[in-house]
């Protein structure tokens, strides 16, 4: 701020300081002022000396919380707790142990440092070490268990750079696993280094955001995932007047598999979901997108046919997930007139459009002169089902804009499925809309 040598310069640099000072966690509140010195009264080069005002209120050096989450989608409710220490060797520090338990006997053990002043300067550090049951039996018939650490760096508006080291196992304990989700089955290696970034921007149109992770794992090895990942999406909004706006967001991904994994089925863990609130609205999660049948009669499918898949049905097919995979989503918005002590609460009435779908990699056998034959990923195979197997459905609602995402609740449309995509032709669905696919 010592360097500002306008008002404009002045405020900015007060804007900027304020943010770096929130960013290291360390208060509850911080605000900064600006104001005269000497009101009326110039200096001898005739400036007017401006003097700054900061204000801060420090957070306790315990931290702690419990949480539930419920996925209406999934059926699944989950209790989280959180216990930690903050700012104990006066650098703004954090460590903290976090468990999550769900009702499908999912859970999580999490340890987190972080260092907001990593190497002396604004960059964050966060190292974490992780021990995780996840049940993915309503979507896809499988269990998976995950034991790693990571870590990440936050270089601010030049993005985040991570590094992550786990070990995966997957099951089926059910013994309902479809054919494609048995070949999944057993333990793998997973080495990655990713790169994510965001920005927001505004322009004639009105305000856009935009963002993008790019993850490649490795090395060679058997067991060893190998594979590069792209994801980004983007979103706009149009003011149109009296409060009322126009939406629109795309997203799109691809996983692509290289060395001794080229011709073998990509990761179930790492592929792209489509549906539910972030995706498809009008679908289960997870519920559209290429899927296998499971291995038992529906009539024996047990509590899960609850989800009805196909429409109506019981539960007959596994989520597979996609390779490649886009949704474009468009609404329009108006606020509606809530208040909460006298401030206005960002709620809305929405009527939207969603499109979307997914494909798993084609292949093909390639036989060159004096080589043996193998099997090549088929691009243009892969592309023409993405093309054929779009989905899309249309409803309206009101959306919350809460601290923890995008609360919406909406009475959905399915307008076009494919076989074995699970949804409801008419019906209500409850979310958080989220970053990603599902």
């Amino acid at each position: 701020m010592s360097e500002a040598r306008t008002l404009s310069e002045l405020g900015k640099a007060a804007i900027v300081t304020q943010s770096l000072l929130q960013d290291l966690g360390l208060f509850k509140q911080c605000h900064v002022t600006l104001g005269l010195a000497a009101p009326g009264v110039p200096d001898a080069g005739g400036r007017f000396p401006v003097q700054a005002e900061l204000r801060v209120q420090e957070r306790g050096a315990l931290m702690y919380g419990v949480r539930t989450e419920v996925n209406s989608s999934t059926r699944e409710m989950s209790l989280k707790g959180h216990l930690g220490v903050f700012n104990a060797l006066g650098r703004a520090e954090a460590f903290r142990v976090s468990y999550e338990h769900g009702n499908r006997m999912s859970h999580e053990l999490l340890a987190q440092y972080r260092d907001p002043r990593f190497l002396g300067g604004y960059q964050a550090l966060t190292l974490s070490g992780f021990r995780a049951r996840t049940d993915h039996g309503a979507t896809s018939s499988f269990v998976e268990k995950r034991l790693g650490a990571s870590a990440e760096v936050d270089l601010g508006a030049a993005g985040r750079l991570g590094a992550e080291a786990v070990l995966t196992e997957l099951s089926d304990p059910t013994m309902k696993a479809s054919r494609a989700v048995v070949a999944q089955l057993g333990d793998r290696v997973k080495l990655a280094l990713s790169y994510a970034r965001q920005g927001a921007a505004a322009g004639a149109l009105g305000a856009a955001t935009w963002r993008s992770v790019t993850e490649v794992a490795g090395p060679y090895g058997s067991g060893v995932m190998q594979f590069a990942r792209q994801t980004a999406e983007g979103a706009v909004e149009v003011p149109l007047g009296g409060g009322v706006a126009l939406a629109l967001g795309a997203k799109a991904g691809l996983l692509l598999p290289f060395g001794e994994s080229a011709a073998r089925p990509t990761p179930i863990t790492e592929r792209l979901f489509l549906g539910g609130t972030s995706t498809l609205r009008g679908f289960h999660t997870r519920g559209a997108g290429p899927s296998d049948a499971r291995r038992v009669p529906p009539a024996d499918d047990g509590p899960e046919g609850v989800l009805g898949w196909g429409g109506g049905g019981n539960r007959k097919e596994d989520a597979l997930g996609a390779d490649l995979a886009y949704c474009a989503r468009a609404a329009v918005r108006a606020p509606l007139p809530a208040t909460v002590e006298g401030q206005r609460v960002p709620v809305f009435l929405h009527a939207f459009a969603d499109v979307g779908a997914g494909a798993l990699w084609r292949t093909r056998v390639a036989a060159a002169e004096g080589a043996p034959p193998r099997s090549v990923l088929d691009a243009e195979a892969t592309v023409q089902d993405l093309a054929q197997g779009w989905r899309a459905s249309a409803g309206v609602g009101v959306l919350a804009q809460t601290p923890v995402g995008q609360v919406e609740f909406n009475v959905t449309k399915v307008l076009r499925s494919r076989p074995g995509d699970a949804f409801k032709g008419l019906g209500f669905q409850f979310g958080v809309s989220s970053h990603g696919f599902e």
